[in-house]
């Protein structure tokens, strides 16, 4: 176990920096920002993978149930065909019809199971990437929803209020934070985004009920 230990571990970062990314692209394309705008540093982008796992994580239990109830039901309808066709003439013709022709269909047998085994693993391959790219589907969703959220607590007012003073103009936005880098910031501002350099910003005051906080 230890030896594959590293092999593990470098396929589950992978897998969360992907999911991670493409949540954080679909946050802010929700926001109307440009995700190049505000690269995030490896371990963030890892956590924001684990949080779109844990999210989708209670999604994932109900989709697994309705998929096998969905494969009990496919099972019982077939099961019901079958017996139906065992009692029709055309099975008991077909019967007869193969005893005649089984000594021909020896030689094609082998190559019928080889053509039945790539097909098995031609189709769990085609299962594999149809897994991993509803998973990105389903991750970037986590992502927009995320934003869609953020953007519903705006217009309540349940999110933390900023009031920004640019140094040149003097014109103050109110607005609340998205995301920053270490030279710009974004912020949701009646409505819609808008991005500010940092350099152009004399005061950021901060505001969450009757808390004030004052930064420059």
């Amino acid at each position: 176990m230890l030896k594959h230990a590293s092999i593990i571990i470098t396929l589950v970062s992978a897998t969360l920096y992907t999911l991670g990314l493409t949540f954080y692209q679909s946050y802010l394309l929700e926001l109307n920002i440009e995700e190049t705008q505000f690269p995030l540093a490896v371990d963030r982008v890892l956590f924001q993978g684990f949080l779109s796992v844990t999210t989708m994580g209670a999604k994932a239990i109900g989709y697994l149930y309705l998929t096998t109830l969905g494969v009990i039901i496919v099972a019982m309808i077939g099961s019901i065909f079958l017996e139906l066709a065992k009692k029709h003439k055309i099975a008991k013709k077909i019967a007869i019809w193969s005893t005649k022709v089984s000594d021909e269909s020896e030689m094609e047998e082998g190559f019928l199971l080889f053509s039945l085994k790539v097909a098995e693993n031609a189709s769990y391959l085609i299962l594999f990437f149809l897994l991993g790219l509803i998973v990105l589907i389903l991750s970037g969703k986590v992502g927009q929803e995320a934003a869609i959220e953020f953007k519903e607590r705006c217009k309540t007012e349940q999110n933390y209020s900023v009031s920004i003073v640019m140094k040149k103009t003097g014109i103050k936005h109110v607005g609340y934070p998205v995301v920053c880098s270490n030279w710009q910031c974004a912020y949701y501002v009646d409505g819609k985004t808008i991005v500010l350099n940092k350099s152009d910003i004399n005061e950021i005051i901060t505001v969450k009920k009757n808390i004030t906080k004052k930064s420059s």
